[in-house]
Parts: C-alpha cells; structure tokens; sequence
C-alpha cells in the first residue's frame, strides 16, 4: 500500500514535491530560545517529511504573536537553490503583539535535506 500520508505536506502553499522535486526527505530539528539566547526549555523539536510530519513556517508559540512562524521553507529553499544540504542558524519570528511590538521569539535550528541520487548536491565545507 502506497504512503498517502505526505501528500497534503504544502511549502508556500504548493505540494512539497513540487516545490522541492529533487528531495527524497527533509528533516528540521529546532529548540526555542529565550530573549538573552538560551534555549526556553531542553526540549528539542523535530520533523521529518518521510515520517509525514513537516510544515513550511512553524509557528510561533508566543500566545500573543500575531502573523508570525518561523519560516524553514525559506532556508530551505535557499539549501536546495544553492545544492546545500545541512544548515544550522537562528530564525526570529516576524511576527507583532499587538499594532507596535514585534515579537522577540526566535528559534536555533537545523535542516537537513537528502537529495535524490541523481541530483549532485554542494558540501560548502569540502567544495570551493
């Protein structure tokens, strides 16, 4: 029986596999960090495409953020652009509390992507 689970996965609003048509799976992990930097909990977040579970913004788990998401679909639409496949940052949330505060969430993250096999893929450490 064929894995249906994946198809409503969207990244800006288009199927996954449209957006991306040379990956086989992605994989976020991330972690909220606090105003001054350290991580709000020890809990590390993760998805996976392959397992099902995947969203383009994550949202922001400040109750009172309006419009806000961490977007990983565009890091990753940077990665697949530029052949990467591992990357590691910090995302701020974009995001507004009420008409005149922004938001102060911000997130450490790391995605990994598997391309297809016969996609060549860029090592930013080992290739010039």
């Amino acid at each position: 029986m064929a894995d249906t689970s994946r198809r409503d996965i969207k990244i800006f609003g288009i199927p996954f596999e449209e957006a991306f048509p040379d990956l086989e799976d992605a994989e976020v992990e991330w972690q909220g960090l606090d105003v001054e930097g350290p991580p709000l909990t020890g809990e590390v977040k993760r998805m996976r495409y392959k397992a099902g579970i995947f969203l383009g913004v994550i949202p922001c788990d400040n109750p009172s953020c309006q419009g806000g998401g961490f977007e990983v679909e565009r890091v990753m639409d940077r990665m697949f652009r530029t052949g990467d496949a591992e990357r590691a940052g910090i995302i701020v949330c974009p995001g507004w509390e009420g008409d005149e505060k922004p938001c102060v969430r911000s997130i450490s993250y790391r995605i990994k992507l598997v391309y297809k096999s016969k996609v060549q893929r860029r090592d930013p450490l080992t290739d010039a």
